[in-house]
């Protein structure tokens, strides 16, 4: 997922000028985690040293604008992820399921909801359970049903 709009790169170029402090055209990558947050971006620091091995290839421990753009490139796309699990995973629980991805859907259910909220999911592999008597779905399966 790019940086989309002239506003993402203006904001992204305002953020990189203020941890430019010497303006070097380089931000070191120690800073990183502190300019993504003020992008409103949050990572991991697994995630924050993964990406930044991808971007800093010499291991210089700073970064010019561009390298910076891709970071947040890709810290906007792990957060389009992270939000569209955590979007999954409520919804798994308020069909019964529980929040710490365990428990299970009664089929029932999950077939009453898709049709009630006229949802586009291929319900094929549900109906054939659902001649089971008291079929359920786990989290893997509800994640997998709705092609995450």
């Amino acid at each position: 997922m790019a940086v989309s709009t002239s506003e993402d790169v203006e904001k992204s170029r305002e953020v990189f000028a203020a941890f430019d402090r010497d303006d070097s055209g380089t931000i070191e990558t120690q800073q990183l985690g502190a300019a993504l947050q003020l992008l409103g971006l949050h990572t991991t620091l697994e995630e924050l040293f993964a990406t930044v091995s991808q971007v800093d290839r010499q291991v210089t421990g700073v970064l010019d604008f561009n390298e910076f753009l891709k970071v947040v490139d890709k810290a906007r796309a792990a957060s389009v992820v992270y939000t569209n699990e955590a979007s999954t995973l409520e919804a798994f629980a308020a069909l019964g399921g529980k929040a710490d991805k365990t428990g299970t859907i009664p089929l029932e259910r999950l077939a009453g909801a898709i049709k009630e909220f006229d949802l586009a999911v291929d319900m094929t592999p549900v109906l054939a359970k659902l001649n089971t008597p008291n079929a359920e779905l786990d989290y893997n399966g509800f994640k997998a049903l709705l092609g995450e």
